[in-house]
């Protein structure tokens, strides 16, 4: 069986993650950055996929049971334990799926953080926030079509959107706050 993935950037298991990671401190731009931060989520969600029973793991979540017993069997999996931290009380599938694909984002967005502030691409923390607003927002489309897609069926694999579709997207995106004169429009 192969290795768990993790929500840890240094593991070995996470290395499409530190690699984004490297991407960011050497200068890439927001729309590689985005595209990436999308493909890793999917990624890593289709590897979440074979190595946890992740219908139990919502239906016991979205139910209000305890699922630290399933967490258990998991022998405390990362992502077990996201899902077990994200649960609320009336919760729904979807919104617990946007919360946990948010949750592994956030979680590596705060360690690159710590790796990437001080270089010359992220100079200081305030940048980095910024950075990582934009990058959030720009992908939050992605993320909830993401999440929809674990939500509705846990058990089929998810598939990574075509290139040219989140490219496509992300351009629309970047477009959407530019006038026809070429200058970017005022919040």
């Amino acid at each position: 069986m192969a290795e768990n993935e993790s929500l840890d950037l240094m593991n070995r298991n996470s290395r499409r993650w530190f690699h984004l990671c490297e991407r960011i401190v050497a200068g890439a731009s927001d729309e590689e950055i985005t595209e990436k931060i999308v493909r890793n989520a999917y990624k890593t969600m289709q590897n979440v996929q074979k190595q946890l029973p992740l219908a139990a793991l919502l239906n016991a979540a979205v139910d209000c049971q305890d699922i630290a017993p399933l967490v258990r069997d998991c022998d405390g999996h990362d992502y077990a334990r996201l899902i077990e931290l994200e649960q609320r009380p009336f919760d729904n599938r979807d919104a617990l799926m946007e919360r946990v694909v948010d949750g592994m984002a956030d979680r590596f967005f705060h360690q690159m953080g710590m790796k990437a502030v001080g270089c010359e691409a992220v100079p200081n923390i305030q940048t980095w926030g910024q950075r990582v607003a934009a990058w959030k927002s720009a992908v939050k489309d992605g993320f909830r079509a993401l999440a929809a897609k674990l939500a509705s069926n846990p058990v089929s694999t998810v598939r990574t959107p075509a290139r040219n579709a989140m490219q496509l997207a992300v351009a629309q995106r970047g477009l959407s706050g530019m006038s026809l004169l070429g200058r970017r429009m005022s919040p």
